[in-house]
């Protein structure tokens, strides 16, 4: 009898708790990513479960979009893109293939640099 009772307890408490809940653990999360086989660099910001997408067009830094992101066990997503975590990678919808390698950054500045480098080298390209 007392274990159905804890059974029954033990399933309510499965059903009233969200499984994505946790995403807010993943705040302040930043990743320098580049394109595969080639393109420009982009920067992924994820914070207050929101990943900001910022690119380069015009050898200047842009926020290309910022939309809400959902956490799964190794997988975040959010429009038709998925993170890999434990590759780091970013594939379109169901498709195996990866279009990007991102590589994890400890701070805003430091992807800041990472992409202004990229902007900078790329100036340089242009007077040569």
């Amino acid at each position: 009898m007392k274990s159905k009772f804890l059974l029954k307890i033990t399933s309510l408490l499965l059903i009233f708790i969200p499984f994505n809940s946790y995403s807010n653990n993943f705040s302040e999360n930043y990743y320098y990513c580049r394109q595969i086989p080639e393109g420009s660099p982009f920067g992924l910001v994820f914070n207050k479960n929101m990943v900001t997408q910022i690119g380069v067009e015009n050898l200047s830094k842009i926020q290309d979009y910022s939309e809400p992101y959902t956490k799964f066990s190794q997988t975040l997503k959010w429009l038709n893109v998925t993170l890999i975590l434990n590759k780091l990678t970013l594939h379109l919808g169901s498709q195996k293939n990866n279009f990007a390698q991102c590589q994890k950054i400890e701070t805003i500045l430091e992807l800041n640099d990472l992409l202004e480098s990229f902007i900078n080298s790329e100036k340089n390209k242009s007077t040569i």
